[in-house]
Order: structure tokens, then sequence, then C-alpha cells
């Protein structure tokens, strides 16, 4: 079995993989559509559905990207789930009790508390 900091390590590096996985497919379609309007020799510039579509692509895809980012993040950290929960509940930090439970895990997600 893996060791507990094995453990986090694995769980970082499949978070990270997913977040940096969106993020590319979501801002390159944008730039598929131009080399495919490109490749099949479209006045793509002037054809206004292409304009259109180019358009939506660039804001929409860019936007889907930044909305699944906090999912994630909070999909796959237990404890950052459990602080949002306290949170949402107004739960109060019992004394001495860290924001969050396994805090050494989150500090790659999170700058600030």
């Amino acid at each position: 079995g893996k060791s507990g900091g094995g453990k986090a390590e694995h769980d970082i590096t499949v978070t990270i993989t997913m977040l940096t996985t969106v993020f590319s497919v979501c801002n390159t379609v944008y730039s598929l559509w131009i080399v495919v309007f490109w490749a099949a020799d479209l006045n793509y510039w002037t054809t206004q559905w292409v304009l259109q579509l180019c358009y939506v692509t660039s804001t929409i895809f860019p936007f889907i990207s930044s909305s699944l980012n906090p999912i994630i993040l909070i999909w796959r950290s237990k404890a950052l789930r459990e602080s949002l929960r306290n949170k949402l509940r107004c739960k109060k930090k019992v004394a001495g009790e860290t924001s969050f439970p396994n805090s050494t895990v989150l500090t790659t997600f999170s700058t600030a508390d």
C-alpha cells in the first residue's frame, strides 16, 4: 500500500492533471476551429456563421473551464469540502482547530484562507 505522504502526492498529481486537462481542452477549442477552417480553405473572417462559432467557442469554453476549477478542487479535497460545508452552515471553529484538517495537502491549492 501507499504511505500517507505518497497518497497525498498522488491525489495532488491527479487533481493538477485534471485541472490542466480541463484548461487545455477548453482553451484550445477556438484554436482548433481556426486550424480546421484554414485547412478547409474557408474564408473564415468573412463568413458570418464561422465568426459566430468562433466567438461562441472563444467565450463559452474558457468560462466552462473556469467554472469547473472550483468544482474539481472541492470534489477532490475532503478537507476543502468539510471546510466549505462548515462555512455554509455558519459553524464556528473550535479553539485550537485549524481551518483545514489536512492543511499540508491544501497548501498546493490555496495560498490564502
